[in-house]
């Protein structure tokens, strides 16, 4: 006979096909299930195989009609939008049920959804080799028979107790797979508080009762005669007629008897319920009543409704609404263990999903979790919910390690950054990957109270971002074991749930317990064990089951005073003690290896166990259970039970069990974890390889934080590792102190790295002096006799190239500091150590280093050898990332002598090269780069899109510093070009932060600039103050940056303009010595810096004019003329013809072309207020 829909594995005979054509590609529903092939197909919806791209095979049912069909009357039209919400919220509540069915003879219903075009779909557990009740049951012994009718009775007792009637019971909806009873398709199921007075029968005619057919509505006892039906149909081979039973010879009368009472016409004289029929059932074959399994309780507790935290669960179906508007958010649900936060947050899933929006949960681990342990399991459904390009699939594939299954193209490395960076563009992948979703999505992340610092700050940035978006990022924490959670996730918000109250206790009572559940002293008596804690709450509910005989029994017992002495964990004790006690030792290694369960690993730590028998065992006894598709510990606490009762003596060997189970289970990939194990096992050497194993994993993905105590633990416990093994871990750790910009401790682990290796750094004045002249006679001994010097031993060599890394950070923090023969030192050095090992990324950089600080020697013909070689190494065994750092360092050796198509065209290769493997910083540096280069050009209006940018990327980023220098380069480009107020309010918030956080050259330019505003804006004292601030720093050291050009030339022009507006007086021979310091910083600057020569003839012609000697004047002018045209510098030769056409007579020849040239250079340059000063000169209208 043919079946009707279900999830077997054998499709129907007689059903259409229509199946995928051979040459289309299968239909993916719900972005995640992948049609296979057609299982049944019926009234009101298709079942198909379908492949879960996050877990495997499932029985797919999707329903023929859309909301708005179901929800359309016949005889109208399309249906209001009112009625169609009205339908959402029907399947919502439906759906809502089905999920949270938990009974072994009831079909698990895994995920439910709403595919593209409206169609509701239900995801169920795939049964493969099934067959009906009625095949099952046809010839078979009696009590094979009246067995399959019993689990089929305990399936209908459940389902009633949840106020669910099934209203389509046949055989086709009642399925066997070895031995065990599933009821399924529950597409016509309906709760008693959702039917209508005048219901429509539907179903199947032949095992519909009469009474459906006489408008009254199903009821329990509407399914008793479906199951009567069917029972007479295994039995006999056919249906009742009219409530005769057709019984062979020698059939049980009493069992007979029975029959007719379930199929009899009148609904009155049927049984009254189903726990009634399997008492019945049981004597009419004279077997005992079976006893309530574990299974069957826990089927009630565990699926007990949700109860009480109406306002909580209003304000996050509020939170929902809004973020499926596309005004989403982020909310920390706080609470202490066992309060519901689990719960709460399953309805709220389960409220999502039917409202169209996607959820995708994570889970924090208290050990041994991998770097963003908590967004793997989220991130691993981006590939199924957005097309991801090249770049971000390589982004994303160290933290999905089956990525290029679910993409089903290979996924190449990502290029190298380095770990802040490399961290700064996972995250912001990942934030753009959530901002291209058109489907809202709910982000589900579990006890956070455990998380590491880079998952958190992944939260943070996409909180902040959520709420222009449809995403709602909902995490789970135990406010007690972590209530400084909040302030370190800024942009999200705080519900606290807290214990249940009377009416809540009483509500959740019934739920489990019926009516009796609402007794005032069983009320009283769950409020006085539990305190209101709902986990404890089912656990005295539990304990009082079994000591009563079960859940039934309840009301007919006197309750004790005391359930349980010694409280919580008396109680989960007392359910550990309910898994079989050869189950207890695979647990306790379970326990050892986290919440979810890894059956892979467990597999191989007990290879003589049945894996799939113990787990029905320990989901027997309510220990284990399964969310998402994945096996867990139904709750924390009795993981945590478990741990606290292992023996000291035991620990160890557990734990080089899961170690061992762990490696052979998984070669790669779990490094933190089985650092953790061998660490408890007591194996040193173990855990000290998997710590920096797991540390520079962590690293590659930027998890700096992460990666700390991992590799402070590797040092720690490896007291035997040799001096070069110390080093490289002193180097790892130097390498995370750096990008977190420790620079202190980076110093100390980069310090003691070299001195493992051999090459110690100096520690006093008279070291970095010996040392310096060293290294240079070193440099010199090498550049003459190269070959001489060649390492090849190959570790050796590695060490090198740990070693110039090391130097090169240095140098950085050297320059930083500020401590020139430091940065000499660590150059040269770097140089020394890095040529002898060959061609290398490292020394690429380190010549591109070295470079810069020649430049600012200055040896530029050193340099310049230095910029070649950088290049040379670069572009034959550099990363593109190297590339582009090199060919952007050599761009600033480039600007120093104004040689800008050189400056062009490398920051357009460095510029491309980073834009395409993501490293922010560095793409940020060649467009502030470009900007000044622009500046220093007279470029003014090109670096201001650049600046729009710069600052957005600082912003997005987090990099305070960057934003500020967007702005006040932004400042000085718009008051070049006239535009004061634009200026004031770019200038403003940068001078604000200078002053609290930035460095000596941020002062320069803010203070010179602001100086230079206050003179455009008629401020002379404000003018005056701001220069002569700068000019104190400015003459505190040596010229080391290029762009200390804004600050300088500023104040020169601002206190030499006051001195030509200066009248004698007490005031004049101060403002005279400011001026003429403010013009040797200058020419101070542009002795280091080439470019800067046109700015010091500039001012060096106004100070000589001012001091009278006026040839001297003009002799400067015209030498800053030549200097400017010579070096692309039209900005200052405008400045210096419309200053010496200034001092020249009016009816003098000369003046006129100076003033002629000046004004086609402003204009060309936008100077609108140099132009106007041009064309006042010329005596025209401006």
């Amino acid at each position: 006979m043919s079946h009707p829909p279900s999830c077997q594995t054998s499709p129907r005979a007689d059903a259409p096909d229509v199946d995928p054509s051979p040459g289309m590609d299968p239909e993916v529903v719900g972005r995640r299930y992948r049609i296979l092939d057609l299982l049944g197909r019926g009234g009101a919806g298709t079942v198909w195989r379908a492949q879960d791209g996050l877990s495997g095979p499932v029985a797919l049912k999707r329903l023929h009609k859309t909301v708005a069909d179901l929800a359309r009357r016949p005889g109208r039209g399309t249906p209001s939008a009112f009625a169609t919400q009205g339908m959402a919220l029907s399947l919502a509540h439906e759906f809502q049920t089905l999920v949270s069915l938990r009974h072994p003879h009831v079909i698990r219903v895994l995920d439910y959804g709403f595919d593209a075009e409206g169609r509701p779909y239900l995801a169920m557990d795939l049964l493969e080799d099934a067959r009906t009740l009625v095949e099952a049951g046809t010839d078979a012994p009696l009590a094979t028979q009246v067995g399959l009718l019993i689990q089929t009775l305990q399936a209908l007792a459940y389902l009633h107790r949840r106020g669910i009637i099934h209203r389509d019971l046949k055989p086709g909806n009642v399925l066997v797979v070895r031995g065990q009873v599933k009821v399924l398709d529950f597409g016509l199921a309906v709760g008693r508080d959702q039917q209508g007075r005048r219901a429509q029968p539907a179903g199947t005619p032949g095992y519909l009762a009469p009474e459906l057919f006489e408008d009254q509505p199903p009821s329990e006892l509407t399914d008793l005669f479906g199951f009567g039906a069917m029972a007479c149909q295994m039995f006999f081979g056919r249906l009742p007629h009219a409530g005769q039973v057709f019984a062979t010879p020698g059939f049980p009368p009493a069992l007979k008897a029975l029959l007719e009472q379930l199929v009899a016409p009148e609904a009155h004289r049927r049984p009254r319920d189903a726990e009634a029929v399997i008492t019945a059932l049981s004597d009419a074959v004279g077997q005992p009543r079976p006893a309530e399994s574990a299974a069957t309780r826990e089927s009630f507790l565990q699926s007990a409704r949700f109860v009480g935290r109406v306002a909580e669960r209003e304000h996050l179906t509020d939170v929902l609404d809004a973020a499926l508007a596309g005004q989403g958010g982020a909310w920390l649900i706080g609470g202490e263990s066992g309060v519901g936060k689990s719960r709460l947050l399953e309805e709220v899933r389960s409220l999502a999903l039917v409202r169209g929006a996607m959820v995708l949960r994570g889970q924090a681990v208290d050990t041994g979790g991998v770097p963003y342990q908590e967004w793997r399991a989220v991130l691993r459904w981006l590939p199924m919910l957005t097309e991801l390009s090249d770049r971000e699939a390589r982004v994303l594939r160290p933290l999905v390690p089956d990525l290029e299954a679910l993409l089903g193209r290979e996924v190449p490395a990502a290029p190298e950054l380095d770990a802040d960076m490399a961290h700064l563009r996972l995250h912001q992948t990942v934030e753009d990957l959530f901002a291209r979703l058109s489907q809202p999505t709910v982000v589900i992340l579990e006890d956070l109270h455990q998380a590491h610092a880079e998952s958190l700050q992944l939260l943070a940035q996409l909180a902040a971002r959520a709420p222009g978006l449809p995403l709602l990022l909902l995490v789970s924490f135990r406010d007690d074991e972590s209530p400084q959670l909040p302030e370190h996730l800024p942009g999200t918000r705080v519900l606290r749930l807290q214990r249940l109250n009377a009416e809540e206790i009483a509500q959740l009572g019934e739920s489990m317990l019926g009516a009796v559940g609402r007794r005032p002293d069983v009320v009283e008596l769950l409020r006085r064990e539990s305190e209101g804690n709902p986990f404890l709450l089912v656990e005295v509910v539990r304990a009082l089951a079994e000591d009563a005989g079960g859940l039934d029994r309840l009301g007919a017992v006197a309750l004790p005073q005391r359930v349980w002495a010694g409280g919580m964990r008396a109680l989960v004790q007392r359910r550990l003690e309910k898994v079989p006690r050869e189950a207890r030792e695979l647990l306790d290694v379970a326990a050892l290896l986290g919440r979810e369960l890894d059956l892979a690993v467990l597999e191989r730590a007990a290879p003589g166990v049945d894996v799939e028998a113990w787990l029905t065992d320990c989901a027997a006894a309510a220990v284990l259970d399964v969310a998402d598709g994945r096996w867990r510990f139904a709750h924390d606490k009795l993981r945590e039970r478990l741990l606290e009762d292992l023996s000291p003596a035991l620990r160890p060997a557990l734990h080089r069990r899961a170690a061992q189970a762990l490696e052979a289970a998984h070669p790669s990939g779990h490094a933190a974890a089985l650092s953790y194990h061998w660490g408890q096992a007591g194996d040193a050497a173990r855990e000290a390889h998997h710590a920096r194993i797991a540390g520079e994993e962590a690293l590659a993905v930027g998890a700096c934080r992460e990666a700390l105590p991992l590799l402070s633990r590797a040092l720690a416990v490896a007291p035997q590792a040799t001096p070069l093994e110390q080093g490289r871990v002193e180097a790892l750790l130097a390498e995370a102190r750096f990008q977190l910009g420790d620079l202190e401790a980076f110093r100390a682990h980069a310090e003691a790295a070299l001195a493992h290796f051999g090459w110690r750094v100096p520690s006093s004045r008279v070291g970095w002096v010996l040392g310096t002249l060293t290294q240079a006679l070193s440099r010199l001994a090498q550049s003459a006799r190269p070959d001489a010097y060649v390492d090849d031993s190959r570790r050796r060599r590695e060490t090198r190239r740990v070693a110039g890394r090391l130097l090169m950070r240095l140098t950085d923090a050297f320059i930083y500091a500020q401590e020139a023969l430091p940065v000499l030192w660590s150059g040269l050095r770097m140089l020394n150590l890095c040529e002898p090992a060959g061609p290398t990324p490292e020394l690429a950089r380190g010549y591109t280093v070295m470079a810069v600080v020649a430049g600012t020697v200055p040896v530029h013909r050193v340099a310049d050898a230095w910029v070649k070689r950088a290049q040379e190494v670069a572009e034959s065994v550099g990363r593109p990332a190297d590339l582009a750092y090199v060919l952007n360092r050599n761009a600033v050796c480039a600007v120093y002598q104004a040689r800008w198509q050189d400056v062009e065209t490398w920051l357009a290769r460095a510029t491309a090269i980073v834009d395409s493997v993501g490293d922010l910083r560095l793409a940020e540096e060649c467009r502030a780069l470009l900007t000044v280069s622009a500046m220093y050009r007279g470029q003014f209006s090109r670096g201001l899109p650049l600046m729009d940018w710069l600052e957005a990327s600082a912003v997005r980023r987090g990099s305070a510093q960057t934003q500020h220098w967007a702005q006040h380069y932004r400042a000085h480009m718009l008051l070049r070009l006239g535009e004061h107020a634009r200026a004031r309010v770019a200038l403003e918030p940068a001078l604000a932060w200078t002053e609290a956080h930035g460095g000596a050259t941020d002062r320069i330019i803010t203070d010179g600039t602001l100086a230079l505003l206050c003179l455009r804006e008629g401020d002379a004292a404000g003018a005056r103050a701001a220069a002569e601030k700068a000019l104190v720093r400015l003459s505190a050291g040596k010229p080391v940056a290029h762009f200390v050009y804004f600050g300088a030339t500023a104040v020169a022009e601002v206190l030499l303009t006051l001195l030509a507006r200066e009248t004698p007086g007490p005031g004049l021979q101060a403002l005279t010595h400011s001026a003429r310091s403010a013009l040797q910083e200058v020419e101070r600057f542009a002795r280091v810096f080439p470019f800067g020569e046109p700015a010091a003839w500039l001012w060096r012609g106004c100070e000589a004019w001012l001091a009278g000697k006026h040839r001297k004047a003009f002799r400067a002018w015209a030498r800053c003329i030549a200097e400017s045209d010579a070096r692309g510098m039209p900005y200052e030769a405008a400045r210096a013809r419309l200053e010496w056409a200034r001092h020249l007579p009016a009816d003098d020849a000369e003046r006129a072309e100076l003033l002629r040239r000046a004004a086609e250079d402003f204009t060309r340059l936008g100077a609108r207020e140099d132009l106007a000063r041009t064309l006042a000169e010329q005596g025209t209208a401006g």
